[in-house]
């Protein structure tokens, strides 16, 4: 067999949609000669894909995205409307819960079915059959209607039945995602082996991106029908969930924009935010004085510190929108702080109403502890450019004054964040609202030695600080410690909330976890230690991770390490697996 499983070449899929039923009915018979009766959706557009036998690869996107239409191309469900896609050996799809199944049929009589579908009969298909029931663990209910198993049930069924007979190519569309833990690490462990023992290739897409990861080593990135990035799974996935929250920050942003009666304001609405430059760290904060708008050298606005509104402009103060904090006298006059805590959007977000008859006008933020190349200014609107300036103070060191740019022509530009665009370090994105961060963690031996490199067993201390920026806070926090192979796939976590922070707490609390035996294989792992409010990991479904407000801080890759050795000693060891955390 072709060492290329799958060969996608300008692939496109274009949908039609009709504005009437019986404009389609015409069309599929040719008979529709009348213009402007449908628009044309571009669900997939110039997709060039290859993938190698007995590759894993994860495919993830936003709803709507294009993945399930490229699936369905791939197994033969959709034909394209253009492009050459060349697949090589058997396909295996499980694509919606139900497929092939009819639920008047006991699960039995449809296995059979099932396999009588592939040409397999007899002896065969007896043993086949015995060991689809053996790994659904269904044998119970095998004489039941399937229109009375429950959804969990069905997909079981489905998946033994799928992987019974080993394919060419398998292609799983999130139907797992309704599966108890259980039965979905059980699912991985047997695609894995299919693609290690029989070259199987694996086409997988999954919301649960991080169960997508721990089975595949490649990630394509689909967004609006068109191949966004393709590479190692580590690397997509950062860029991935920067994304989410850059792409809720535009939606957001847009809905501000929309609201054009909100105060009754007259002009074009100006949506404005300052943002760190790098918000891979923790940035130090910055106090604004003042924001004016200018016509020309003369001020026509300017927002009130205390109150937050101006005429013609606003600062957006509602909780969880931004980072403002709240009004105090700065040398003798009011301000506000851009909080270094506060929101999972890190920002400082204000509006302005710009009249629409001035042809030059300018913004004015004046601040202390304005530091070169520290900030941007991001500026949205419908009808002026879109901006993205860094902040650089004039010769007072404290003002920096910006001019509006109105848009020319009617091209509208849709950006994740401006700031991504000029700062690499996006795809490190530390989420979170940074009302308290992980700081300075390093990897020691008992004695204190610093220490990179371990074998399976050794005894190791691994030490950080809890430094509290809100001071108002007061919580059990749980701190979350992972240590994770090859930076994609978890190995081992520690879960821990008995540490109290209340106002009277340090201000910077040092902790140790010593692991009495260290419980990995040899190879490269990286340390994820995550703070989170209490009672997350019970409420976590309510919205993504990067998006919660209950998430404090999440600092992926905090440091690396390699364990190296021979694995006949890792196997002969008896590891002690709970770890304790102490406070310094």
């Amino acid at each position: 067999m072709a060492d290329t499983a799958i060969d996608i070449r300008n692939l496109h899929k274009v949908y039609r949609l009709y504005d009437k039923p019986v404009h389609r009915l015409l069309d599929m018979f040719g008979l529709l000669f009348k213009k402007g009766v449908y628009t044309e959706h571009h669900a997939l557009s110039d997709v060039n894909l290859k993938v190698e036998r007995g590759e894993k690869v994860a495919i993830i996107g936003r709803n709507g995205a294009g993945k399930s239409t490229l699936l369905k191309i791939i197994s033969k469900v959709l034909a394209a409307t253009e492009g050459d896609v060349q697949i090589n050996g058997t396909v295996h799809a499980l694509l919606s819960i139900g497929t092939g199944f009819h639920d008047d049929f006991t699960g039995r009589e449809n296995i059979y079915a099932y396999l009588t579908n592939l040409g397999i009969s007899g002896e065969e298909a007896d043993k086949k059959a015995a060991d689809i029931i053996d790994f659904a663990e269904i044998d119970e209910f095998i004489d039941q209607p399937v229109g009375t198993y429950s959804t969990g049930m069905g997909v079981r069924l489905m998946f033994a039945a799928s992987t019974a007979i080993t394919p060419d190519i398998l292609i799983v569309d999130e139907v797992l995602g309704v599966g108890d833990a259980y039965y979905v690490q059980k699912s991985i462990n047997h695609m894995r082996q299919l693609c290690a023992d029989d070259g199987t290739t694996l086409l997988l897409v999954s919301h649960d991106i991080y169960t997508a990861s721990q089975i595949c080593d490649r990630v394509i990135w689909i967004d609006r029908g068109r191949i966004f990035q393709d590479g190692p799974a580590t690397e997509v996935l950062r860029a991935y969930e920067a994304s989410i929250r850059l792409q809720e920050e535009d939606r957001l942003r847009q809905r501000v924009l929309k609201r054009r009666k909100l105060r009754e304001r007259k002009g074009e609405p100006v949506f404005c935010q300052i943002v760190p430059k790098n918000r891979a760290t923790h940035h130090s904060g910055l106090t604004v004085k003042a924001i004016r708008l200018f016509e020309g050298e003369e001020v026509i606005d300017q927002v009130d510190m205390e109150t937050g509104h101006g005429d013609s402009s606003w600062l957006i103060l509602e909780e969880g929108a931004g980072n403002w904090g709240k009004p105090y006298m700065h040398c003798g006059r009011l301000a506000r702080d851009f909080l270094p805590y506060g929101s999972v959007y890190q920002r400082a977000p204000f509006m302005l109403s710009v009249p629409e008859n001035v042809t030059v006008h300018s913004v004015e933020i004046e601040t202390t502890g304005l530091n070169a190349g520290d900030y941007y200014l991001e500026i949205y609107s419908q009808k002026y450019d879109t901006q993205c300036y860094l902040l650089q103070a004039d010769s007072s060191g404290e003002r920096v004054k910006i001019r509006i740019v109105k848009k020319e022509g009617s091209e509208k530009k849709h950006l994740f964040g401006l700031a991504s665009q000029e700062n690499p370090d996006i795809a490190g994105i530390r989420l979170g609202t940074k009302r308290l961060t992980i700081e300075s963690p390093r990897l020691t031996t008992p004695d204190g030695q610093e220490k990179l490199s371990y074998v399976p067993g050794e005894s190791v201390v691994l030490n950080f600080l809890i430094k509290v920026h809100d001071q108002e806070y007061l919580g059990n926090p749980e701190i979350v410690i992972n240590l994770v192979k090859d930076r994609v796939t978890p190995k081992t976590r520690w879960l821990f909330d008995d540490i109290e922070i209340t106002p009277s707490s340090p201000r910077e609390i040092e902790l140790n976890l010593f692991i009495d035996s260290m419980p990995l294989v040899p190879g490269s792992y990286a340390v994820t230690l995550c703070l989170f409010e209490r009672g997350y990991f019970e409420n976590r479904a309510n919205s993504h991770f990067a998006l919660s407000e209950a998430v404090i801080d999440f600092y992926t890759n905090a440091l690396d390490f390699s364990v190296s050795g021979d694995r006949r000693i890792f196997e002969n060891i008896d590891f002690v697996y709970p770890a304790i955390l102490t406070e310094k």
